[in-house]
């Protein structure tokens, strides 16, 4: 029998692929460089190839938080909401002044 997706699990992959989807752009853009070395690396070397690694660094770690919740509902519920909460808090902080740089100005 298959499990439903948590609201909190689909809040989360919903955001970091609008975020991986993103990243992607202002990098073909050229607008954006990646922060994390690793994926920087990653990105220059093929876009597809960052989006698929960009992918396997949050979706298996819902994955398995999803899989718990049978065990421990409240604990994966309210670590999953503290995740979007610090992901939200994290790109309003460092992203979104750096994306501010490139509106026009007057």
């Amino acid at each position: 029998m298959a499990r439903r997706l948590s609201p909190e699990g689909l809040t989360l992959i919903v955001i970091c692929t609008l975020d991986a989807l993103s990243t992607y752009l202002f990098l073909v853009l050229g607008v954006a460089r990646e922060a994390n070395p690793v994926l920087r690396t990653v990105a220059e070397m093929s876009p597809v190839f960052f989006l698929v690694v960009k992918m396997l660094t949050y979706l298996p770690a819902i994955a398995v938080a999803e899989w718990h919740r049978t065990r421990n509902p409240q604990l994966v519920q309210t670590a999953l909401r503290l995740a979007v909460v610090v992901y939200l808090a994290t790109y309003g902080a460092f992203v979104i002044p750096q994306l501010l740089r490139f509106l026009p100005t007057g």
